[in-house]
């Protein structure tokens, strides 16, 4: 079921919610919900139109690490595999001049209310690295268990600066 998302708005899934940054993606695009708990004014501004945006990722074993920098805040890191994206049906290579779209949103998770959202769309470039990536994760068996330990081992092993160091170049808006 599709949601509509409208600023000002509340939702209540996003009340309490912790302070995270999720990716996901569906047969339209990805979307990258980031939780802050009472975000500042420059954190909310960070996430406006014109500000810088990067994004890249690095794939360790089955599990894709995004990392993403919005405006001047720190770098932040989102876990992607696309057997956990039930609204992920049909993911194809897009043509030249054509790529993924990505719907950025910033939720208030003290009060569930959406405080920012913006459209970016990525070169034909990376969106090709990244859904051969995932085309490619979508092959393998999938088992959730394996998933959760090699996700827990990764925090345990890496910080997001050291991710930031093993991914590939990526996709920069404004940088």
């Amino acid at each position: 079921m599709m949601v509509k998302y409208e600023v000002g708005k509340v939702y209540p899934e996003a009340i309490m919610h912790q302070e995270v940054c999720i990716f996901d993606l569906n047969d339209s695009g990805g979307t990258m919900m980031v939780y802050f708990n009472r975000p500042e004014a420059h954190e909310i501004e960070q996430f406006e139109s014109g500000k810088r945006f990067e994004i890249r990722f690095v794939s360790l074993n089955d599990v894709i690490m995004m990392l993403v920098k919005v405006g001047d805040l720190s770098w932040m890191d989102a876990p992607y595999t696309p057997h956990l994206s039930p609204q992920l049906t049909t993911l194809d290579l897009p043509p030249e001049n054509y790529g993924m779209t990505l719907i950025v949103q910033l939720f208030d998770s003290s009060t569930g209310r959406l405080v920012s959202q913006k459209l970016i769309s990525f070169s034909t470039d990376f969106t090709r690295r990244l859904y051969s990536k995932i085309l490619a994760l979508q092959a393998e068996r999938f088992d959730k268990d394996k998933y959760n330990k090699t996700l827990s081992a990764i925090y345990q092993r890496y910080t997001t600066k050291e991710l930031l160091k093993m991914s590939t170049p990526g996709f920069k808006i404004n940088a």
